[in-house]
């Protein structure tokens, strides 16, 4: 039976991997609602269009080190601290050491890749939409801002001419103001050029240039970029990106009555100069419609997307549906394409086989489903804070899948309730619930679906059990300074399943510590279930004890784990051209 878990669980990995390489190979460009159209420039007489000056930034005098943080206090100037207890502060300088007034300054919530299929998942719906607050520094470059304590948040600083800043994972503290010092961007690299009609030779004005997002790079998006960053054309069909930053970048241009156009793999270098990018576009149409809900209802500021049928000219467009729930995708080519439609709140909505020039296209969303659960401690008292997840459980297997849903660290919970929302009808789900002082727990499983009565679910924390026992050398000396964790039994150390450790849902408590002088070692807080532990110590090899089943309430004493005794391999790494290599890694395999 353990042996089918495993291979039904390495086929999802499998799965996944697939799905994961397939996402970060597919990612398309998009149109907005209403761009302006260029359909003039088919008509009108042919004129060479000028090229506009690159507008200079002004510095001031002193010198900086590009893109660090000095560390020296910051000045706030006229901003008021007063009304902010926790955050960070600093000062915005430019590469001359000026102040930068005016930039745009950032803290969004840092987002949580180790849960890669709920980042895959959320990054292509809709909803994907960081929490942030957002500032602008004051004349002399200072700016004070806020955030929720004991979190990490990434820090994002914007401004025409400078290089885009973003510094990850910045701790903010509790009731107080964190001080960064001085900060200091970098001169910004630049991508301009024309977008013009392909049968004219004319300029289009008002066409989108969007510096596109692919892969991963959606999870470091500033807020309300995650889609990509857009300017528009001028009069001349003249564009222009100068905050970039050294890189290989995907550009795209579109326009109304014009087809999608891509310019892949630009890559970007300090001290090149300007790089010029020009766009040609041929003749397109558009498919319009109405995203509305199960009632009727418009539904604004849904992401709709459309994909092309044609294998060999794939073509992936989208845009955003207006507060009336209209929309309209420009840039498209001849063809057949299939519609998504996501929007926050809502279970995806498809419309397959559209027609390039539709314009009375309906797409209805679902509104998703909720559940609220309570919590209860010791002796049944409702617990104020504690941590949800949700998981899929599917029948017959003991494995719960992750969900697109994050996870919610609930904190003030009145009579220890939450109402966790986003979730599709339809399928059978549980909660895995977690909080300081007691072992995991999860619920029963339950079932969302439409025209139904919210469900309700209690969970009980409790103490669960714990693990004993001692680490010793082979010749029966305690093992001092050993770490042992709990693992889960059918666990296989290998570098395929390390390398999708990342994917794989969470089923029992992972509780570590390390040995004290004597050996010894006590795991507490452990949910109730079968494993193994892992111990690891630098002079000896890694040693798993298996087969360890914890219950409720009772302690489990484990035989001494015995330490073999290692063997030392040491050589010289060098690189091609015979120099020893300086802090390389070196990795063994069995």
């Amino acid at each position: 039976m353990k042996t089918k878990n495993l291979t039904f669980a390495l086929v999802l990995l499998l799965l996944a991997g697939g799905l994961i390489l397939g996402f970060l190979l597919s990612q398309g460009g998009a149109g907005p609602v209403q761009v302006p159209t260029g359909e003039e420039a088919l008509n009108t007489p042919a004129s060479k269009p000028a090229k506009p000056a690159i507008p200079k930034v002004q510095q001031g005098t002193r010198t900086k080190t590009p893109g660090k943080a000095t560390g020296e206090r910051t000045q706030l100037g006229t901003l008021r601290q007063r009304d902010i207890k926790h955050g960070i502060r600093g000062v915005v300088l430019g590469p001359n050491g000026g102040p930068v007034a005016g930039a745009k300054v950032f803290l969004a919530e840092t987002f949580n890749v180790g849960n890669f299929i709920a980042a895959i998942a959320r990054s292509r719906n809709a909803s994907f939409r960081r929490r942030f607050n957002l500032t602008k520094t004051d004349k002399t470059g200072a700016f004070v801002i806020g955030f929720d304590p004991n979190v990490n948040a990434d820090l994002f600083i914007l401004h025409p001419g400078f290089q885009e800043y973003m510094r990850k994972s910045v701790h903010i503290p509790s009731d107080t103001v964190a001080d960064l010092g001085r900060i200091v961007l970098s001169q910004g690299l630049v991508v301009r050029g024309y977008v013009l009609a392909a049968a004219t030779g004319l300029p289009i004005e008002g066409a989108t240039v969007r510096r596109a997002k692919t892969g991963t790079a959606v999870f470091d998006s500033v807020p309300g970029q995650e889609d990509g960053e857009d300017v528009s054309t001028d009069r001349n069909g003249y564009y222009e990106f100068t905050t970039l930053k050294p890189g290989t970048y995907k550009f795209e241009a579109f326009a109304k009555g014009f087809a999608k156009e891509v310019k892949n793999q630009v890559n970007v270098t300090e001290g090149g100069g300007p790089i010029q990018v020009d766009f040609s576009l041929k003749v397109g149409l558009t498919i319009s419609g109405m995203v509305v809900d199960g009632e009727g209802k418009p539904v604004a500021d849904a992401k709709v997307t459309a994909n092309s049928y044609s294998v060999q000219s794939p073509v992936s467009c989208d845009t955003r549906s207006a507060k009336d729930g209209t929309f309209e995708i420009v840039g498209l080519p001849a063809g057949k394409y299939n519609l998504t439609a996501q929007a926050p709140g809502f279970v995806e909505g498809k419309k397959p086989l559209a027609q390039a020039g539709d314009t009375k296209v309906a797409i209805v969303l679902q509104r998703q489903g909720s559940v609220e659960v309570q919590v209860l401690g010791r002796h049944n008292r409702p617990l104020r804070s504690y941590n949800l997840e949700l998981r899929q459980v599917f029948e017959g297997q003991k494995v719960y899948g992750k969900t697109a849903v994050p996870e919610v660290n609930v904190r003030n919970a009145r009579q220890g309730r939450y109402v966790l929302t986003g979730i599709d009808p339809g399928k059978t789900y549980c909660l895995r619930v977690w909080a300081r002082g007691y072992a995991m727990a999860f619920s029963q499983p339950f079932k969302v679906e439409l025209d139904k009565p919210m469900p309700f679910v209690v969970v009980r924390l409790t103490q669960g059990g714990s693990i004993h026992g001692r680490v010793v050398d082979s010749t029966g000396k305690p093992v001092a300074g050993a770490l042992v964790e709990t693992m889960s039994n059918d666990y296989q150390d290998n570098a395929f399943i390390q390398m999708f450790a990342p994917l794989i849902p969470q089923q029992h408590s992972r509780v570590k510590t390390r040995t004290n002088k004597n050996g010894e070692y006590f795991l507490r807080l452990v949910m109730p279930q079968t494993y193994q532990l892992k111990v690891t110590h630098p002079e000896y090899p890694t040693t798993y004890r298996k087969d360890i089943q914890v219950a409720e309430g009772q302690t489990v004493q484990v035989p001494d784990i015995i330490l073999p005794v290692g063997v030392v391999v040491y050589g010289v790494a060098y690189d091609p051209n015979g120099q020893p290599i300086k802090g390389g890694k070196v990795t063994m395999q069995g």
